[in-house]
């Protein structure tokens, strides 16, 4: 992961990531636990821990499919990420 970004636009949530590859279902487990903190179930400050630990199980809910998408894709030239 190069970036993520979250953005709240009035009830709406957006997440863009970067990265060069992605585990299964991993963007949806970011977003479920975005909006666990989102609700106040564990606080922004906790996400540090959790991404230390390693532990999926401590984290929020994996997000259902619909209303996530990819946008685009880059492609490297010549090598070059």
């Amino acid at each position: 992961i190069y970036r993520l970004e979250l953005l709240q636009k009035e009830d709406l949530l957006e997440l863009h990531v970067t990265g060069d590859g992605f585990l299964y279902n991993m963007v949806r487990a970011m977003v479920g636990t975005c909006v666990y903190a989102s609700e106040g179930k564990l606080s922004p400050h906790d996400i540090p821990a959790l991404l230390e630990g390693r532990n999926r199980t401590d984290a929020g809910p994996t997000a259902p499919p619909q209303g996530l998408y990819m946008t685009n894709l880059w492609y490297p030239i010549d090598g070059l990420p």
